[in-house]
């Protein structure tokens, strides 16, 4: 009785968090295709292309449009929302070097990264799940998915703009409010491919297309990841502003 009551009193004040918990848990739906697991490092395929994981100069050059090659001139380092702890977002984080766990549930898949702590909810189709109103937008984008054959079909939009959204290490490659992308999940053995689309009228001439491979792995997520601001901002000393005019960005570093 006192355990059914402690389960309870649990449910009652921890609400969702205890419904997730509970999710979890359970095992791949019957009838799609397993792609749950845990994967670390990547592999791009071909190894030498010049936009993956992320663009590299060569890469922006044919996939900027003239206004992003002008944002990347003007974007100054120091204002990087990085060196605020801001999390990696998409397509950046799908190749960085980290671990990703993924749990397919019945009405959604969810996608848990090592770096930053970021985790994105994939909803399924066909579950009632609502769109978010017009104007609502996310970092990470809002996500539907469906099966089809053997993959998971991910497509993502509502995006806020991001002055890193396409490269945040080599160049300040941006995205917009417009971009789009579409990821296809397929696993053969204990490699997870991942293929994908990305599209941005604003900010590219064409569309992002790159696929990553990812190893299965039984090491458990190194979580949290908890950025230290302090950390983050470490190496700014030695990055020079395109702006020495202006005077040194005083941060805030509120928790």
């Amino acid at each position: 009785m006192k355990q059914k009551l402690a389960l309870v009193v649990a449910l009652a004040t921890t609400g969702l968090a205890v419904v997730f918990t509970q999710s979890q848990s359970q095992s791949v739906p019957a009838g799609v295709p397993n792609i749950s697991g845990t994967f670390a490092g990547r592999r791009c395929v071909p190894a030498n292309s010049d936009v993956c994981p992320e663009m590299n100069a060569k890469g922006a050059e044919r996939l900027m449009t003239a206004r992003g090659k002008a944002f990347i001139a003007a974007f100054d380092e120091p204002a990087a929302p990085k060196y605020d702890c801001s999390p990696a977002g998409v397509p950046i984080i799908f190749g960085d070097p980290w671990a990703v766990r993924i749990e397919q549930l019945a009405d959604r898949v969810n996608f848990t990264y090592e770096k930053d702590d970021v985790v994105r909810t994939v909803w399924l189709e066909g579950h009632g799940h609502q769109r978010p109103r017009s104007g609502l937008l996310f970092m990470h984008g809002y996500s539907t998915g469906r099966y089809e054959g053997n993959q998971l079909v991910v497509e993502t939009s509502h995006f806020t703009f991001d002055p890193e959204g396409f490269a945040g290490d080599v160049i300040n490659a941006p995205s917009s409010t417009q971009k789009r992308l579409v990821e296809r999940y397929s696993r053969n053995g204990n490699t997870l491919r991942l293929d994908l689309v990305a599209e941005d009228p604003v900010f590219l001439l064409a569309p992002i297309t790159y696929t990553i491979e990812y190893p299965a792995t039984n090491e458990p997520l190194s979580l949290p990841w908890s950025c230290d601001p302090v950390s983050a901002q470490r190496n700014l000393h030695v990055v020079k502003s395109k702006y020495p005019q202006d005077p040194p960005i005083n941060r805030r570093n509120s928790q």
